[in-house]
């Protein structure tokens, strides 16, 4: 198995998709589906190494400076948000 090199392909990709980006496209979710597509295709078009025998889930937060959070995945991985009050963790 090599799903430590499929994450490690994709965590590079979605920087620089990220970074090529256009910052104006309100539809976040538009942008993140299309990059997943796009990193997929490069995974299954890889010579190095098998990616349909190896796998890896992927998690994007991204927090712009107006205050918009957005939050996407693939597969089985979820982010949590926490912050500590006085009490406790919201």
């Amino acid at each position: 198995m090599q799903g430590h090199l499929v994450s490690q392909l994709a965590m590079h990709r979605l920087i620089e998709y990220l970074k090529h980006s256009n910052n104006k496209v309100k539809a976040h979710e538009t942008i993140f589906s299309q990059i997943y597509e796009n990193i997929q295709k490069e995974l299954f078009s890889v010579k190095d190494f098998n990616a349909h025998t190896s796998g890896s889930t992927l998690v994007t937060v991204m927090l712009e400076e107006s205050g918009l959070l957005t939050c996407a995945n693939v597969g089985d991985s979820r982010a949590i948000l926490a912050r500590q009050s006085n009490t406790f963790i919201i």
